[in-house]
């Protein structure tokens, strides 16, 4: 997602984020995953977030 995409998701209210690492970066932040129904969510990997 570009940043104009962003923005225009933030403007709507959307809870948005835009990692530049994809989907690898997006786990290793310890947000959630869903497959087969099924959500699960890692703790976060201190190397790429700040965020406890």
């Amino acid at each position: 997602m570009d940043g104009i995409a962003a923005r225009i998701l933030l403007a709507a209210g959307l809870d948005t984020r835009e990692l530049l690492g994809g989907y690898e970066y997006w786990v290793r932040n310890g947000f959630p995953t869903e497959s087969g129904g099924a959500v699960t969510r890692q703790a976060p990997d201190p190397l790429v977030t700040a965020e406890a």
